[in-house]
Order: structure tokens, then C-alpha cells, then sequence
């Protein structure tokens, strides 16, 4: 027979017989109510977020990119200490429900298609933004680069293997106009969106190329362009220089933009013509270089 005694929120089994099992789930479960999973589950409460009702992928990752951090101590089930190996969380679609506090633990809460939660601590930036972890891929994100497919986009900045991965290294080049066939979720960076875009470039060469969210944006340089960037009305001489990703006087900022990237940052200042805006470049391996426009075209360059 077992007695059942609850005192102060407190609980005690008495056994009369032989019950070896039951006693030691006595031992094991905690002594508080609360606390004991045999027999209740801790109350989660949890908070709606910025990123709240997202629909969500994790992505595979790269081997090197593994060796940054322990992915199999990451998450866990909702009432579970245990961690949860991450290659089972691969091939799901999950919705952020949002954060909650556990045992003074502050957790980022998802949701699987079967109900299932899973947390993870949640990391929050110096602003307190909470910071998407970059080997999660939104769902927004994975069906605008779908909308890409049987389309065609002309390569840019294509020089490193956190931007585009070949093993066709020198059928390839920028400003080529390049099909894409199929996208895939991938992560190899600690700091770049973990989707790529299949792309065929004559003769049936392929790569991965990584996916733009958008472009022109200041201290980040585009992949790709998605219209042909070298424009038919632009005389021989600026697309020459364009293509050699050189600069001169009379350019326009869409032109510099094309032919040396996106500034590091935009510095705008008022003169007789108006405002003007002074762009500033830093180089691999240079000094700071300074591009001043007027009126929409470039007027002085301070190397």
C-alpha cells in the first residue's frame, strides 16, 4: 500500500509491501511539488517577442563552421535538461512562440509542426534586441529566394567562400549573367544569412552563391544585381572602367556603386550646390578613401 502525505507543499511517499521501483522514484523526484515531473510540469509562461509567430528552419552546417560551438548543447526539450542533438532538428519547420523565464534562465521558445517545444537560451545585443541566431532561416527569406528559381541574376562580388562556393573557379566571373535553379539552406558564417542560391552559368557550369535580403546597403557589398547592371545608354568609356571597377570624375552614384561596391559609410554635408554627400571607402590593404558627390555625380576623389 502507498500513503501519500503533502504537507507545506511537500510530498512524501510511505510504501507498506515490497515496492523497490517506487521507492526509488521517491528518491529521484525532487521534494517539492512543483519540481517533480512524475507528477506535474512546471508552468511555462511565455512572452510574445519581436520575432513571435515567424515561421522558422535550422540549417545544416558547414564542418568548419561546427567547430565554432557545441550544436548538440544548444537546445533541449521544454521540460527536459537535456540537450537535444541538432541534426534531429534538420528538415522541420518551426514557429518562434517567444521567450520565457525557467529557473532564472532567460529562453528563446520554438514551436515543430507536431506541437513539440524546444528553447534555447536566449542572447540579446547591447541595444536589447534579441539576436536571431545566424543558423536559423526565416521563412520570409526562404520564399523570396524561391521566387528567384528559372530566373537570372548577373554576378558581383564573388571572391571568398562565404559569398559563393564552385569547384568550376575560373568559369565564372563578374557581371555574368547566371540562371538559378534551385536554393539551399546552408550555414559557413558567422555573420551571413544561412541560404544560397544554386546558379548554372554557360556550358552548364554550377555554384552556390549566397542570398541578398536587399541591396545597396552601406558597409555590406551585394552578390548579385537582379537587372542587367551595365545600362545601353552608358558610353564605351564608363562601362569599361566599370568593368575594371575603377572610378571617374562625372560617374553617378549608381555607377561608383556598380563598379567599386557599396561605401563603408554615406557622410552627408550642405554646400552652394545643396547637400552634397562624401562616401567613404576602406579597402583591403589601404588607407580610407574619400568620394565626394554633387548634384548626383562624383566631383573629387581623395585617395
Amino acid at each position: 500500500m502507498i500513503n501519500i502525505n503533502k504537507n507545506n507543499n511537500k510530498i512524501s511517499l510511505n510504501f507498506s509491501g515490497n515496492y523497490p521501483l517506487l521507492y526509488l522514484l521517491s528518491l529521484i523526484c525532487s521534494t517539492t511539488l512543483t519540481s517533480c515531473l512524475f507528477f506535474s510540469k512546471q508552468e511555462i509562461k511565455i512572452t510574445k517577442n519581436e520575432l513571435s509567430g515567424k515561421k522558422i528552419y535550422l540549417v545544416e552546417l558547414g564542418p568548419e563552421y561546427q567547430k565554432t560551438k557545441n550544436f548538440n548543447k544548444v537546445w533541449s526539450k521544454i521540460y527536459a535538461n537535456k540537450f537535444y542533438p541538432y541534426r534531429k532538428l534538420l528538415r522541420r519547420e518551426f514557429e518562434i512562440l517567444g521567450q520565457s523565464k525557467i529557473d532564472g534562465i532567460n529562453y528563446f521558445i520554438i514551436q515543430d509542426n507536431k506541437n513539440k517545444l524546444f528553447k534555447s537560451e536566449l542572447e540579446i545585443d547591447s541595444a536589447g534586441k534579441i539576436i536571431n541566431p545566424n543558423y536559423i532561416l526565416l521563412n520570409e527569406d526562404y520564399m523570396k529566394a524561391k521566387d528567384l528559381i528559372n530566373g537570372f541574376i548577373w554576378l558581383n562580388f564573388i571572391d571568398n567562400e562565404d559569398t559563393f562556393l564552385t569547384k568550376s573557379e575560373n568559369k565564372f566571373s563578374r557581371f555574368n549573367k547566371v540562371k538559378v535553379v534551385d536554393i539551399m539552406k546552408f550555414q559557413n558564417s558567422d555573420t551571413k544569412l544561412p541560404l544560397w542560391l544554386l546558379i548554372e552559368g554557360i556550358g552548364g557550369y554550377q555554384g552556390y552563391l549566397r542570398y541578398d535580403q536587399s541591396f545597396n546597403n552601406v558597409g555590406y557589398q551585394d552578390h548579385y544585381f537582379v537587372e542587367d547592371p551595365l545600362l545601353e545608354e552608358w558610353d564605351k568609356k564608363t562601362i569599361s572602367f566599370i568593368r575594371s571597377g575603377k572610378s571617374i570624375l562625372g560617374m553617378t552614384k549608381e555607377q561608383v556603386r556598380i563598379s567599386i561596391g557599396n561605401p563603408e559609410i554615406i557622410n552627408h554635408t550642405s554646400s552652394r550646390h545643396g547637400i552634397s554627400e562624401q562616401w567613404v571607402y576602406k579597402f583591403e590593404n589601404s588607407n580610407k578613401q574619400f568620394y565626394q558627390f554633387e548634384g548626383g555625380k562624383l566631383t573629387f576623389i581623395n585617395k
